[in-house]
């Protein structure tokens, strides 16, 4: 297999680059989190203030104060939702994103794992776990994770692409390439899916369709940059041919 010169990142949508192996992967971290309204600190601030003991509003606003950047506020309220209701799954599997994305991968994989033991076929919960795993190098764990997310719920275009991701960290390629593509039957505006083909087709030398598919992921999303970066030496390539 055909390798650049230039040392291949793990983009990571929440935090910087991250060196771990094979190829660029993109959607690893599309993390999925349980609302149960379109919450703001605001709202549920009120709601609390008036029955501090409603679980969803202890996790609602744990959420939207860690999506302002109050992390550690963030979690004090999911936890007390968990306190309040031990066998609330959505809380459970709020705090692992909040732990994972904090980079406690230990403890948010307990707490994934505990959401999937109140709920063993909680698709989004199987997936964030895969994700904690891979995250944390574990990828046959993540594979496993992913694999029963899609079981449960064979729509699911973010599992079907991050299953290819792992795969592709372990060096199975086409199987890699037939979960993005699976991903892309489901999804076909997903531009990670068509960025992570890109790069596949790009370390194999098939320029044509590398330039294809980082064209049409930029297209469904401008903002990719290793995907720009990568269309760019794709096209200097196949001019130098």
């Amino acid at each position: 297999m055909a390798k650049s010169d230039t040392p291949i990142r793990l983009y990571r949508i929440w935090r910087p680059a991250l060196c771990v192996g094979l190829l660029t992967v993109l959607g690893i971290l599309t993390w999925q989190r349980t609302w149960v309204y379109e919450s703001h600190e605001t709202l549920w601030t009120d709601t609390l203030a008036k029955n501090p003991n409603t679980w969803v509003g202890q996790n609602n606003l744990g959420l939207a104060l860690f999506q302002n950047g109050q992390t550690e506020e963030g979690v004090k309220h999911i936890r007390l939702a968990i306190a309040i209701n031990p066998k609330y799954v959505d809380a459970h599997n709020n705090l692992g994103l909040v732990l994972s994305q904090s980079g406690q991968l230990d403890d948010a994989i307990a707490q994934y794992g505990k959401a999937l033991e109140i709920n063993p076929n909680f698709a989004t919960g199987h997936y964030n776990l895969g994700n904690a795993f891979f995250q944390n190098g574990e990828f046959d764990e993540a594979v496993s994770e992913y694999q029963r997310a899609i079981e449960i719920k064979p729509g699911y275009a973010e599992a079907h692409n991050n299953l290819g991701n792992a795969l592709l960290q372990k060096g199975q390629l086409s199987e890699a390439i037939q979960q993005y593509q699976l991903a892309l039957n489901i999804k076909p505006n997903y531009a990670e899916a068509h960025g992570n083909l890109g790069f596949i087709f790009f370390q194999n030398g098939q320029l044509d369709n590398a330039i294809t598919e980082f064209q049409e992921a930029l297209r469904l999303n401008p903002d990719l940059s290793p995907v720009r970066e990568s269309l760019a030496k794709a096209e200097e390539m196949e001019r130098g041919k």
